[in-house]
Formats: C-alpha cells, sequence, structure tokens
C-alpha cells in the first residue's frame, strides 16, 4: 500500500514494452519543499525526500586459464589467476581475475579481481564461541584466494518435500529464493569459522594504488536473523558495470550471532559486533585495493536494514561509513529489536539438556554447557522456536545500551546519536506489497478468511503494545477495512491485512526514518540527501493470472540494485530483457549515490 502522503504524479510509457526511461515533475504551489523530484521508473518510484511529506502532490564470466571450485556460483565459467598481491595489514592476498560479460548492456564492462575468503577477524570457536570478535592473526608468505570462504552456522529453513506441502508453508517466490541460495549455506559449507569478506575490485590494466573507487558494503540477512550468507552475494556485475568496489559480509547469525545470556562472561549481539569490526578491517585496508575509505556505502535488505540502520546511529561505528541504503526495513521496523532475548535463551537451554540456575539473573552456568555442545545441535534446536516472520525472534539484536540502544526510538531523538546519523546521506527504500512475502500460495490465489486477519493483527499488537490492545485492534481493523466496497471478499481481507503489517511494520517506520534524516540535515551543518523510494515492479517472468501471485519482497528489489538480472545465467532465475533494463536504470542510480549521494 503506498502511503497516502506520498501523492505523485505517475508517468509511464505509452508502450510498456519500451525502454523503460526517467520522468521528472515538479510539484505544485501547495508545497513547502523547494525543487522535488519525482521520479518514476516503469513501477519504481524515485522520489527526493523533503522535510514535510505534504508537499508531495547474458552474462558469462569467463577467464583464460583455471576452474571454479565446487562452491562458486554456476555462471563463474572459469577464471584466471591475478598478477598482482595486495598487502594488507595481516599478510599478502592474491586473488583471481573474471571476465564479465552481458548482452543487455551497451556498456563496455570491466574484468573484475575477486578476493574470496579475506579474513577480518579470528575463528569465533572454542572458548570464543558466543564472544565478541578478536583480531585476525597474521600469516607468512601469500595467500591464494581461490573458493568461497564457509558460511556460518545457521538454522536453514526445511525446504525439502513435495511441492503441495511446501505451498502451504511459503510462497513460491520464497521458495525460489531459498532454494536459490541454500547451496551456499547447506551443512557442507556451513563452519563456525567464518568471519571473512568477499571483495570485488574493478581490474585495470595497471592496478595502481593511488586509485581512490567507492566502496558498497552489502549486510545478507534477508528476512531472517537466523539464516543467510554474504556468499549468495554476487558483486561481480556491480564492480564490472560501475567501476566501484563491493564487499560482502559473513557474520554470525541467530543464536550464535544473538543469545541474550544476561552474562557478563558472554556478549550479546556478537553478530552486530562482527559486522562492526569489518567496517574497521575494511577502514584500514581499502587503500591496498584501491578503495576510497571515505566513500564507503553500507547496504542491507530485510533483516539486513535494520543492522545497517543500528550501526547508523552507534557511535562506535561513527565515521566507518558515509552513505547508507536500507531497503524494506530499519531499525524502527516492529521487528528490528528482540525484547525477549533471555526468554529464548532459557527455552534453548531446556531444549539442550543445559539447565539454568533459577537463582541467578543470567545464564552465567548455561553458557559452559552451550560452548560444549556441538555447534550444528544447537542449531537445529534454535530452528524449533517459532516465532512469526513479522515479529522478531527468536534470536536477533537485543537492546544492551552498546550495540543496541535500550530504547531505539528514543536514541534517534537523542543529541549524539543523531549527529552520527545526520552526517549520512541516506536511500531508503520500501516495496509495494511488503508483507504479501508472509503468506502462501493458497492465501495469495484465494485470499484469507477474516478470522485469519484478526488473529494475525491480534498477534502484532499483543506483541508491540503493553496497554489498550483491544482498542488499538479495533482502530487498526476498522482502518485497514474498505467500507466502500460492501462485503468484502477474501482476496480483500488479504489485502487489507497485508497493508496493516506491511505499513506498521515497513512503511510508516520508513516515512518516519527518512522524514526525521530530512529533517536533521536541513538545520545540521552536514548538508546531506535523503532519498525514498518504492518499488513496484513485477519481473516479466510472474505468473500475472493472479495479482498477488509474484509480488516483490525487498530481497527482489536489492537484486535489481545490485544488477543481478544482467547476470542471464543465473540458476532458479529467468529474467527477461526488460528486467535487465530496468536494472541497469537503477544500477545507475545507485552509482550516482556511491559517488555523490
Amino acid at each position: 500500500m503506498l502511503p497516502s502522503p506520498l501523492a505523485v504524479l505517475l508517468l509511464r510509457p505509452s508502450d510498456p514494452a519500451s525502454v523503460p526511461t526517467f520522468y521528472e515533475a515538479r510539484a505544485g504551489a501547495a508545497s513547502s519543499c523547494n525543487n522535488i523530484r519525482v521520479l518514476f521508473l516503469t513501477a519504481l518510484l524515485l522520489c527526493d525526500f523533503c522535510t514535510e511529506l505534504g508537499g508531495v502532490s547474458g552474462s558469462g564470466i569467463s577467464g583464460t586459464s583455471g576452474s571454479a571450485s565446487p562452491n562458486l556460483p554456476p555462471h563463474w565459467l572459469a577464471w584466471s589467476r591475478s598478477m598482482r598481491t595486495v598487502r594488507v595489514a595481516q599478510g599478502v592476498l592474491r586473488g583471481r581475475v573474471l571476465s564479465v560479460r552481458s548482452s543487455s548492456v551497451s556498456t563496455r564492462l570491466r574484468e573484475v579481481e575477486v578476493f574470496l575468503g579475506v579474513p577480518y577477524a579470528a575463528p569465533p570457536t572454542n572458548r570464543l564461541r558466543f564472544h565478541p570478535p578478536q583480531p585476525p592473526a597474521s600469516w607468512e608468505g601469500e595467500r591464494e584466494l581461490t573458493k568461497m570462504p564457509p558460511s556460518c552456522i545457521q538454522a536453514f529453513p526445511n525446504i525439502s518435500g513435495g511441492q503441495e506441502q511446501l505451498s502451504a508453508r511459503m510462497s513460491t517466490a520464497r521458495l525460489n529464493y531459498l532454494r536459490k541460495i541454500q547451496p551456499t549455506v547447506d551443512d557442507s559449507n556451513q563452519n563456525e569459522d567464518c568471519l571473512y569478506l568477499n571483495i570485488y575490485v574493478p581490474a585495470a590494466p595497471q592496478m595502481a594504488e593511488s586509485r581512490q573507487l567507492p566502496v558498497f558494503v552489502v549486510l545478507s540477512a534477508g528476512d531472517s536473523y537466523l539464516w543467510g550468507s554474504g556468499n549468495h552475494v554476487d558483486g561481480s556485475m556491480t564492480a564490472a558495470y560501475s567501476n566501484v568496489i563491493v564487499v560482502s559480509i559473513n557474520y554470525r547469525l541467530g543464536v550464535f550471532g544473538f543469545l541474550s545470556s544476561g552474562s557478563p562472561s558472554s556478549s550479546s549481539n556478537v553478530g552486530l559486533q562482527d559486522q562492526l569490526i569489518a567496517l574497521r578491517w575494511l577502514r584500514a585496508n581499502l587503500g591496498a585495493f584501491g578503495g576510497d575509505r571515505d566513500k564507503v556505502t553500507l547496504a542491507g535488505a530485510g533483516r539486513a536494514a535494520a543492522m545497517a540502520h543500528l550501526l547508523a546511529i552507534n557511535i562506535r561505528a561513527a565515521d566507518l561509513f558515509r552513505r547508507l541504503v536500507l531497503v524494506g526495513g530499519s531499525a524502527l521496523s516492529s521487528w528490528a529489536v528482540c525484547t525477549d532475548g533471555l526468554e529464548q535463551a532459557l527455552l534453548l537451554a531446556h531444549a539442550l539438556g543445559c539447565k539454568p540456575n533459577r537463582s541467578s539473573p543470567n545464564l552465567e552456568s548455561t553458557m559452559e554447557c552451550f560452548r560444549e555442545r556441538p555447534a550444528d545441535e544447537i542449531a537445529r534446536a534454535s530452528l524449533a522456536l517459532q516465532v512469526p516472520d513479522h515479529l522478531c525472534g527468536p534470536f536477533g539484536p537485543t537492546p544492551d545500551g552498546d550495540m543496541v540502544p535500550l530504547d531505539v526510538y528514543e536514541a534517534l531523538h537523542s543529541e549524539s546519536r543523531q549527529a552520527s546519523f545526520a552526517k549520512l546521506d541516506l536511500i531508503v527504500g520500501v516495496t509495494k506489497w511488503e508483507s504479501l512475502q508472509l503468506f502462501n500460495d493458497y492465501q495469495r490465489v484465494h485470499g484469507i478468511e477474516p478470522t485469519f486477519k484478526e488473529r494475525t493483527l491480534r498477534t502484532l499488537i499483543r506483541n508491540l503494545y503493553v496497554y489498550h490492545q483491544n482498542e488499538i485492534f479495533f482502530s487498526v481493523s476498522n482502518e485497514y477495512t474498505n467500507w466502500s466496497r460492501g462485503e468484502s471478499s477474501t482476496l480483500d481481507v488479504l489485502q487489507d491485512t497485508a497493508d496493516a503489517l506491511s505499513d506498521s511494520t515497513v512503511v510508516a517506520p520508513a516515512i518516519e526514518l527518512a522524514t526525521l534524516h530530512s529533517h536533521l540535515t536541513s538545520i545540521g551543518k552536514f548538508q546531506r540527501s535523503t532519498h525514498l523510494f518504492v518499488f513496484s515492479y513485477q519481473s516479466s517472468s510472474c505468473d500475472y493470472s493472479h495479482l498477488y501471485s509474484c509480488t516483490p519482497g525487498a530481497e527482489d528489489a536489492f537484486n535489481f540494485l545490485l544488477g543481478v538480472p544482467l547476470i542471464e545465467t543465473l540458476s532458479n532465475t529467468n529474467y527477461s530483457r526488460q528486467d535487465a533494463q530496468v536494472s541497469e536504470l537503477m544500477l545507475n542510480y545507485i552509482n550516482n549515490f556511491l559517488r555523490t549521494g
């Protein structure tokens, strides 16, 4: 649902099959903002955000020699050994060079030098499990980077079984997404020794260290704090097309990254601390790769967007990045911060047979038991702790007064955290149907009953509010019912429910965040930009026989920003030429932002 304050002029190409183009319109005299630009790209809305909202009336990759490692993406057919080495603080690295091509773009694509598995911290194993990351060890000689690093230990959803059984649990779009990333996170590719970076650098005939390229750092979590991997972020097209350095980060997830024990011997939010130390490592070493450490952009979609935002308001991360891209989430989203971490830890302790000391205010005695258990056993036990997807949990960022404020909303209005946030250029993006991803195929085709809507909204409100829950429920239910329709069909009920979930969890927080940022930059000494976009483009590979059968989520929008549709040989994906054209326009948009804000 498009928020009502964003009433905009939508201009479309007369021929839907024609190349999508940008159109520009000026706001009328009713606007209290000057020179508001409304940019509309097919079904993609891009607009500069003003202080007052009321005024807005086939890529193959080949090399000359070498062969691909078994766990590399299937479209990395071959690559060659890099002719140069890179010296970082811990030692010497040698990467591989990919030749990137695409019939969908007219621009000549650069070769890309890939450094897979660059260690940014010591392995968090044995006694270091659940502890903050420690500095990486140095090495002697040359370290050849020839394969993807392991993904962190995680509880990946079970997607085995028949299609009918799976369709009852999730949408086909989500199932296809999970199948696409599963090879990078299956059991054979998981390890606690997982704190590594993948770095994609545009190659040049003379790789002079004096080059100062913008850097695009991508956090990968998608729609869960429990699973994901930087390995399924393919930065090759972005680096080749935009001449920027792309970095993906592997960090601890789920119980290993966000166990809240209340114990002084173990730290909460070590997954966020992994990201922080990775950014510090990059600031110290980007120059060796030709990167400009003062032009770093941090980006994430879904849960990763919330974590990126938490870093943006953390004083410890000040000056580690200059720009921020948040798609489909923020620290203000209702699912961004988990407030019942200790309760979930107690449930996990019982599941593992680690009996907690009831007289202790924390799990100090239980942590030793957790450290002695095999990692895969802990991950499996955590998967049994079920929490609805539109809520936080069972394990995620937990208020600790350090990495995560005790109250995010109050923190955003504190002077010290505002100063850090106001120094950043900002893009906030949402998709038109944010919460439709939560419904399975049958529900998206046939709709839902009013009783299901009531249960869903009551669960949401019970977890968001302490007082006046009944009054809030009736108010929300009334607001998200189109009374002009007369009797609502089950599809109408689905749309109303999805709109309520989308607005409460993502859209309203995004508008509030963009408004706050625009206000801070307008009154402060830092002249920074604020942008908001709504992504509603449906890929031409979608089945349009049902309105809601194929709706984009945050990860879909983020893939278009990364240029994934230009990579024509990706498995489980059938992008069209029009998809590639939309993605290329978004690449140009993000390329400008990476350089100038």
